[in-house]
């Protein structure tokens, strides 16, 4: 998945904040859904944090790492524990293969 337009991902950083407890979480910061956990677990053999923004639907994991380090990343990440729902920064490492 290519990166999203400038527009979406100046939405995704005024819309939801990162919280490294726990598992990590993303948080919706306006709106209806202030204050609640953003995303939905999808129901996979390994399941994975998905949020939608504009009619697409992200990996949470990406978001998370693009308000944490400032940038999209267009390589995949490796959940260290293999968990894909942790998408906190210290379960997370970008690769150096392309995200296809």
């Amino acid at each position: 998945m290519s990166s999203p337009d400038p527009t979406t991902l100046v939405y995704m950083r005024e819309m939801l904040e990162y919280h490294d407890s726990g598992n990590g979480a993303l948080v919706w910061r306006h709106g209806r859904l202030r204050g609640e956990i953003a995303g939905t677990e999808t129901k996979k053999d390994k399941p994975e944090l998905r949020i939608r923004f504009e009619g697409t639907s992200y990996l949470a994991a990406k978001i998370a790492w693009f308000l944490c380090m400032g940038y999209w990343t267009e390589n995949r990440l490796k959940f260290l524990n293999e968990d894909r729902t942790d998408i906190r920064m210290e379960n997370l490492e970008e690769t150096d293969r392309g995200d296809g």
